[in-house]
């Protein structure tokens, strides 16, 4: 039998340089021939939320992979075709079940009976399944609605595509070739359990930390914000068209005032770590502060507290065992469903949040406490990687592809 000797890997959008290593996809690339398609996967409620996509030529000839940007269906579907004739074939896919222009994407590879991988192993909790389900609940999800239409009309899209993938694909799937890579089967609907072939590995960030030999940064005696990619920079709002729900000038005028009272009151200077999505490398004079790009890791190895909003960022924080605190703004009332993450994660781990509008700083003492041990080890556990995890994702998906 033919050896699998290339994975495409299937990317709603325009892929950047970043995720060729977030994904481990260079250490995938040093044993297989790796090809990406960029796909043009959209919300069919929301027309003018097509991307713009852009080659990168310059570092494709820096590179050894080939990048594909295919505009529908049709094109694809003819080249993978061929592919198909002439190659055995590894299928990773980061197309979301959550929108219905992915479907006909992975209806034609079930069919055909090629191997995939998907994920589900982004290292945050979900507080929608931990959540009540009452009327103050929904009534949140109606406000949330009203206040940001277009997140509203996506998160309807959402739900009938589930349904969608459930009732129709779900049926055709051949378990032996469909995997989800995942930190915690007992996380994953009794559904996707019995659908799928669940394999254990890490979260993204936590596969990193097995990887890195990096040493801690050069930099003592400071603490760290991470930054999400808005309300300056081009974010998931903005891909939908939808007006980021932060103003911009208010939030960074009460981010500003927040992170020097942090720094006068605990005699600290805090740097930015900026995040992967941002097109702009250097933003010290929208911070007003510096601020580091692809340095995340190696910031918070040292750093004395770690700041961040509700971002997958804060694995690192809670891998590397640093105080950490969530802030929020009075904006986020129009972004309900934000909030309530921000209070659900605080809760999990126990750790303060601080509204950068009013708010009043703790003693140094409590301000520097570290999360409890066992916190930390449930967290890890059900969202960053199971202890007996030792080895990074890339070596698992080898494992796969080669059985």
């Amino acid at each position: 039998m033919k050896k699998i000797q290339k994975i495409v890997v299937l990317w709603p959008g325009r892929f950047r340089d970043h995720e060729y290593y977030k994904y481990e996809l260079n250490f995938l690339n040093q044993t297989y021939k790796l090809e990406i398609h960029n796909l043009e996967i959209n919300s069919i409620l929301l027309p003018n939320s097509k991307q713009t996509f852009k080659n990168f030529k310059n570092e494709i000839k820096q590179k050894n992979f080939n990048i594909f940007t295919f505009r529908d269906f049709k094109n694809w579907k003819k080249k993978t075709n061929a592919l198909l004739q002439n190659e055995k074939v590894f299928f990773i896919s980061f197309l979301s079940l959550n929108f219905f222009s992915s479907y006909k994407y992975l209806k034609y590879l079930v069919e055909n009976k090629q191997k995939i991988l998907e994920f589900s192993n982004f290292g945050f909790p979900n507080y929608e399944k931990n959540s009540e389900k009452n009327i103050w609940l929904i009534l949140q999800k109606i406000k949330s609605f009203i206040s940001r239409p277009k997140w509203g009309l996506v998160t309807l899209e959402n739900i009938f595509a589930q349904f969608l993938f459930k009732f129709i694909l779900f049926q055709k799937i051949n378990k032996k070739n469909f995997f989800i890579l995942c930190v915690n089967k007992n996380e994953m609907s009794s559904t996707i359990k019995t659908t799928f072939n669940l394999v254990l590995g890490s979260s993204w960030d936590f596969s990193k930390k097995l990887i890195s030999k990096k040493k801690f940064f050069k930099f003592k005696n400071y603490g760290l914000f991470l930054a999400n990619p808005g309300p300056k920079e081009f974010s998931d709002s903005s891909k939908i068209g939808q007006k980021y729900f932060t103003d911009s000038e208010t939030y960074f005028s009460s981010l500003h005032k927040f992170l020097s009272t942090v720094e006068k009151k605990y005699k600290t200077n805090i740097f930015i770590a900026l995040h992967p999505k941002v097109l702009r490398k250097n933003q010290n004079k929208i911070y007003k502060r510096q601020t580091f790009y692809g340095k995340t890791e190696q910031l918070v190895k040292n750093a004395k507290f770690v700041i961040s909003t509700t971002s997958t960022s804060i694995s690192f924080p809670i891998i590397y065992n640093r105080p950490l605190h969530l802030i929020y703004s009075n904006d986020y009332n129009k972004d309900l469903r934000l909030k309530k993450m921000t209070f659900h994660l605080a809760e999990i781990l126990k750790i303060k949040k601080f509204n950068i509008d009013k708010f009043l700083l703790p003693k140094k003492r409590e301000f520097l406490k570290k999360i409890n041990k066992n916190i930390l080890k449930d967290y890890k556990e059900n969202y960053l990687s199971n202890n007996y995890i030792k080895i990074p994702n890339y070596k698992i998906i080898k494992k796969l592809i080669n059985e």
